[in-house]
């Protein structure tokens, strides 16, 4: 379950990071 979740963030976050990365920058 835990593996499950990992992987849904590992694929979420780097699209979240990307949209915001130009505002954090």
């Amino acid at each position: 379950m835990i593996s499950r979740l990992r992987t849904q963030c590992a694929v979420v976050e780097p699209q979240a990071n990307h949209k915001v990365s130009p505002s954090t920058i």
